[in-house]
């Protein structure tokens, strides 16, 4: 097992270091991956879009808690027709505010993320280095250009972050070349394996592949391997290799994870998963969750404050164990799969 620096609840607890605040704008999507739920990190929800007035009460009621760091996803977050304005409002005050997009909406719709403040960065899901490859892990076709475009665009505006790619059976011989694609555009990739989430389009077994072998050749050719911060407190501990320049993190199902032993996880079907608790989740219903895994790491009752400064506290009493569950379906816990995901095309947005 690789050894990785934790930092204990009582650490967390001491030094204030608190969790991102994750809020999934819209459930609908321009493509259908094959690793993801029904409706990515928002499959959860009864909704299918969050209001802007009840994003923004959300990020009010966090920054008077100390959160400082706010992640927005989907489905396609684009997608949303007030997406520059609640993404402008939450920078005005935030340290960073990670967007999680799949970049085939970037040309569509500039005036939604051009010029938006320095202190928003965009995180693309690059799926493949071919466009077969990207197709195929899509569920779609035809986007593979309009991605690449996408990518170029926000990297000539400053706003690439990093490509992130989930290591699967259909992309796993082109991870290399993804790292060498990130070199020519001077940004970073995080590769993450398939984890076995429930409302998945796929059984977990056909799609995930053992990432050891890239993991192997990543601590052979690093030229520097050091911890990632936040992962030391939350989710799943991770490395970051330096591979000629491009700092690649791995986020491996085999390193267990942070969880809240003695609550949410305790009684959760699921534990122990392969993701921890590693952001709080705000819901459209105005629910928070501790993961996107089950309804009994839902909080749905109290207000806001009270709500959050509960999840705050559960993230950071979260404990660190090596275990992950081996299950290749999760019909063993009577969960069924579901194909509910509104999937759009650019031409109907």
């Amino acid at each position: 097992m690789t050894k990785f620096a934790i930092v204990s609840p009582n650490e967390k607890i001491e030094n204030g270091i608190l969790p991102y605040l994750t809020i999934p704008l819209i459930k609908i999507c321009t493509q259908k991956c094959v690793y993801c739920g029904d409706g990515a990190e928002m499959t959860l929800s009864d909704k299918r879009q969050f209001s802007a007035d009840d994003i923004l009460q959300w990020h009010s009621t966090a920054r008077s808690l100390g959160l400082t760091k706010f992640r927005i996803t989907g489905g396609e977050p684009l997608i949303h027709t007030r997406f520059r304005h609640i993404v402008e409002t939450i920078a005005g005050d935030a340290e960073m505010v990670l967007v999680n997009t799949n970049g085939t909406l970037m040309e569509k719709f500039p005036e939604r993320w051009q010029g938006l403040p320095d202190n928003v960065r965009f995180v693309v899901n690059c799926h493949g280095a071919t466009e077969e490859t990207y197709d195929v892990v899509s569920g779609t076709t035809g986007y593979y250009e309009t991605a690449r475009r996408g990518i170029d665009l926000l990297n000539a505006e400053g706003k690439l972050h990093r490509l992130n790619a989930v290591y699967n059976r259909h992309n796993a011989h082109e991870m290399r070349d993804i790292i060498d694609y990130c070199r020519t555009l001077g940004v970073n990739m995080k590769v993450q394996d398939v984890v076995s989430v429930p409302w998945a389009f796929n059984e977990w077994d056909s799609v995930y592949v053992d990432s050891t072998p890239f993991e192997d050749w990543l601590g052979e050719n690093a030229s520097a391997i050091r911890d990632h911060v936040y992962a030391k407190s939350f989710g799943t501990p991770s490395k970051i290799f330096t591979i000629d320049g491009v700092e690649v993190t791995l986020k491996s199902v085999r390193n267990g994870a942070q969880y809240d032993l003695n609550g949410v996880c305790k009684s959760c079907p699921f534990f122990p998963c392969h993701e921890g608790v590693y952001d709080v989740f705000a819901f459209a219903d105005n629910s928070l969750w501790a993961c996107n895994w089950t309804k009994l790491a839902q909080i749905a009752e109290g207000d806001r404050h009270a709500k959050l400064r509960y999840m705050i506290d559960l993230f950071q009493r979260a404990e660190y164990s090596p275990a992950v569950r081996e299950m290749s379906t999760m019909a063993e816990v009577g969960v069924e799969a579901s194909a509910d995901q509104k999937l759009v095309t650019i031409d109907r947005i």
